[in-house]
């Protein structure tokens, strides 16, 4: 069974089906701009991915009040990728390690499953936004209330 898409998100995307869109039980007016949690702010690469997104979300007319706890998690996500990412950087993605009889063995970096871990929900967390091509065709969003370049060449826009 699929999730149910936000009514603004379904406005956006159009009704091809014809049927009604319900109408939600929680109204929220939309935003342009949301202050970020202590947890984002506390952490450099989460607060820089805030600082990008809510802007790009807001002029959408997706974001709202209540998107403050996803858009964290979405950006806290961003914050593991970047650290586990620093740290392959910095040790690679083959440990050497010691065992007890003192033989070598080598071993996968387990940063690697972080960042793949953190890739996986920051991904899902870019679809709930319309963040990544795919969902921006379902939602015909231009993101940024302009058309790219390509588009008006091409005619698309």
């Amino acid at each position: 069974m699929t999730k149910p898409t936000p009514r603004a998100i379904r406005e956006l995307m159009g009704n091809p089906s014809g049927r009604p869109i319900p109408e939600e039980t929680v109204k929220a007016e939309p935003v342009s701009w949301l202050p970020a949690p202590i947890e984002v702010e506390e952490r450099g690469h989460a607060i820089g991915k805030w600082n990008e997104l809510v802007p790009l979300i807001g002029a959408s007319g997706v974001l709202t009040n209540l998107d403050s706890s996803a858009l964290a998690v979405l950006c806290m996500s961003w914050a593991d990728y970047m650290d586990a990412q620093d740290c392959i950087q910095d040790e690679g993605l083959i440990l050497d390690s010691t065992t007890a009889a003192g033989n070598t063995t080598r071993k996968a970096n387990p940063a690697v499953s972080v960042r793949n871990a953190a890739e996986a929900k920051y991904r899902s967390g870019l679809a709930d936004f319309g963040l990544n091509p795919t969902a921006r065709a379902r939602m015909d969003l231009a993101v940024g209330g302009e058309a790219a370049e390509e588009d008006e060449f091409f005619g698309t826009a």
